[in-house]
């Protein structure tokens, strides 16, 4: 894009769906999130811990029940050679129940991760820093306070209000 100048390369990339405000909403470009901070926040290490200990829950269940059927018609034939209905046995009714049972554990994870999983994670990307990181900020140099945005916004409130003042004062 040599030879646009600001203003045309921020066009070009609205145009391809790089732009601030597109349809897939506010998302920032992966080279400019800082992701070792992300992931030393307790709050993403509590989201990953909770989450993982759900995904191997489930994943070691249904191993388990995938395993039972192999197994099952090996050693227990007995069992699965069971008339249920017609021609059906207790095997196929086992190999079919598979199917509703992975779609159980999909409907499962949805539910728990709309519940659970995706506030906290949306708890994340709305606080920039952690409560930690926030209370032992450092003071600035400059000022000897905290350099919050907070405290930036509310200097910049009482500066504009002092200058009125002095306007119409004087």
């Amino acid at each position: 894009m040599a030879g646009r100048g600001k203003l045309g390369q921020e066009q070009a990339g609205r145009r391809r769906g790089m732009g601030r405000n597109t349809k897939r909403g506010n998302m920032m470009d992966a080279s400019q999130v800082d992701w070792k901070a992300i992931d030393s926040r307790p709050e993403f290490q509590e989201l990953h811990r909770r989450k993982m200990g759900f995904l191997w829950g489930l994943m070691i269940f249904s191993m388990v029940y995938y395993f039972l059927l192999p197994i099952g018609a090996a050693y227990f034939q007995d069992i699965y050679k069971i008339k249920v209905w017609g021609p059906v046995n207790v095997g196929i009714l086992f190999a079919l129940s598979e199917f509703v049972v992975a779609w159980a554990l999909a409907f499962i994870y949805a539910r728990r991760a709309n519940a659970v999983f995706d506030p906290m994670a949306a708890a994340i990307v709305r606080e920039p820093r952690s409560r930690w990181e926030a209370a032992n900020e450092l003071p600035s140099l400059r000022t000897g306070r905290p350099a919050s945005s907070r405290w930036r916004r509310s200097r910049r409130r009482r500066s504009r209000r002092a200058r009125s003042r002095r306007s119409t004062a004087g």
